[in-house]
């Protein structure tokens, strides 16, 4: 199984993000793909003592805000 995590979504920053796949990914030895931007990513890894090449990380320009018209997108 594959596991697609949107890092950008939500009310937590990106670290509580990448802790917490990086928990699952301990837990259940799956593939986790975060996806965001990955300057965040990596800095969020990088402070937080976690590899990156347990993870795929696609980059991603463009984040939908709560204020984005879905419509629109």
């Amino acid at each position: 199984m594959r596991i697609i995590l949107d890092v950008m979504g939500g009310d937590n920053p990106v670290e509580e993000f990448v802790k917490g796949a990086a928990m699952a990914r301990n837990k259940f030895k799956e593939k986790i793909t975060l996806v965001g931007n990955d300057v965040m990513i990596r800095d969020a890894l990088d402070k937080n003592g976690i590899p990156e090449n347990i993870f795929e990380i696609v980059h991603v320009d463009d984040v939908v805000t709560m204020e984005d018209d879905p419509m629109s997108i």
